[in-house]
């Protein structure tokens, strides 16, 4: 998770393969928490649950002959 200071907003980004085999049009979650603080030390958490959908990715060379 990113965090873009000039539009606000965060950028989720799945770690590494975690989703390489999940099918096309199948779809799974992946849940995390967060936690904000305010100028005055104050604290808020919550959770995040993104669901993530499966595509067909084109076929890559992994070894050369």
């Amino acid at each position: 998770m990113v965090f873009d200071q000039a539009s606000q907003s965060l950028i989720y980004s799945a770690a590494g393969t975690t989703f390489d085999a999940l099918a096309a049009g199948v779809t799974t979650t992946d849940t995390f928490g967060y936690t904000l603080r305010d100028a005055a030390g104050a604290t808020a958490t919550a959770a995040v649950t993104a669901t993530v959908t499966g595509i067909n990715d084109a076929p890559l060379v992994a070894n050369a002959i």
